[in-house]
């Protein structure tokens, strides 16, 4: 199921968070974003309406096996492109992930996938 960006962002979000913490707050996930609450409870209602998260008013926010998988492919995506941006064009880490999440949006699966074909030979 296609997603906006910014969902996919939402959705990498939870993920890399879950990864950390076990579990995620919807605080936790304006906070990282530096976003309104609000926006967050608007998103994950969306998430939970494509079957990617688990949520209950004022509770946690928990990953779907499908949540998981999807958000496990995302935030790859984001690390492929950071780190070729970092190791071949010598972007600032920082700049380098904002960049990423910009690209990862539009960018096709083959040119991620040649992206990290070229970066296991650097």
């Amino acid at each position: 199921m296609a997603m906006s960006g910014t969902l996919d962002t939402y959705l990498e979000t939870v993920y890399t968070l879950s990864e950390e913490s076990g579990f995620v707050r919807t605080t936790d996930i304006s906070n990282h974003l530096n976003i309104s609450k609000a926006s967050v409870n608007r998103a994950v209602k969306t998430l939970k309406e494509h079957g990617y998260v688990e949520h209950e008013a004022y509770g946690d926010v928990f990953l779907t096996e499908a949540g998981r998988n999807k958000g496990r492919e995302i935030f790859k995506r984001h690390h492929i492109i950071k780190k070729f941006l970092v190791c071949v064009l010598h972007i600032s880490m920082e700049q380098a992930d904002k960049e990423a999440m910009l690209i990862e949006h539009g960018i096709g699966d083959r040119t991620v996938y040649r992206m990290s074909e070229f970066m296991a030979n650097v």
